[in-house]
């Protein structure tokens, strides 16, 4: 009866001892399969295609990727094929991801969406006209709504300088290049008659100043009454230095 006893009891020992050493061995062999699948470890890259307005998912991909790298979408056939059939149905690409030519997959995985509207886009252009009244000819431009007139190259006229562009024919309402153009546009040259303005007042007007945009020619006649104006008080000073003079060398004489 004791012999039995120690019989079973030496089988458990010895059955026991080799079901340790197997969950040993076998834990040994997972963690070391647990670092190998985690230097490659595959995760997802996903790409969804959204109504810009709703905000409804149009569409989805998965496409799994080894973590950390790095994926030229734009080269994905299978994004790319999606992005066109859109296109083709009627949609337009509003919205690309953000630097999609270099997106990284990181270990928890990445997300990246187009953005699509229903329909065509139009985009809107207008037509802006210069009316040089009588000087060289501008160019029309072709602008996009909402964007800023690339101001042209002053035209020229013989015998007048170019005094700015104007929104109506009276030229009482100068055109600033600031403006966003949202309709059809006609501006009309100013000009000012040489013999209204010298040449120097005319570039000192001209000069940019930093702390006034706005700065306007000054109306005809302006000019002229500038310049009598400074004449005079020149011509006065030396009036006064001479009687001074003439004053003093008699108070000599007499003396």
């Amino acid at each position: 009866m004791n012999r039995r006893v120690m019989m079973v009891l030496m089988l458990l020992i010895f059955f026991g001892k080799g079901d340790v050493t197997f969950a040993n061995e076998g834990g040994k062999q997972d963690r070391d399969q647990s670092t190998i699948l985690n230097s490659d470890e595959i995760v997802n890259l996903t790409v969804n295609f959204v109504n810009k307005k709703t905000d409804e998912v149009l569409n989805t991909v998965s496409l799994s990727y080894p973590t950390n790298s790095t994926i030229d979408v734009t080269e994905t056939g299978t994004v790319q094929d999606i992005v066109q059939r859109f296109i083709d149905s009627g949609y337009t690409l509003v919205e690309r991801p953000i630097n999609e030519d270099r997106v990284v997959v990181s270990p928890e995985g990445t997300t990246i969406t187009y953005y699509f509207e229903k329909g065509k886009i139009l985009q809107i252009f207008y037509l802006v006209t210069f009316n040089s009244n009588g000087g060289s000819s501008v160019l029309t431009q072709k602008i996009k709504e909402n964007e800023l007139l690339l101001k042209p190259v002053n035209p020229q006229k013989e015998g007048f300088y170019f005094g700015g562009w104007y929104l109506n024919k009276e030229l009482s309402e100068e055109w600033n290049f600031e403006t966003p153009i949202i309709e059809d546009t006609i501006l009309y040259a100013k000009w000012i008659k040489k013999d209204d303005l010298s040449e120097n007042h005319y570039q000192l007007l001209n000069t940019p100043d930093p702390h006034n945009k706005t700065k306007k020619l000054p109306k005809l006649g302006q000019a002229n009454l500038s310049n009598y104006l400074s004449s005079f008080g020149v011509i006065s000073i030396l009036v006064i230095i001479y009687l001074k003079c003439y004053v003093i060398n008699n108070r000599k004489k007499i003396v």
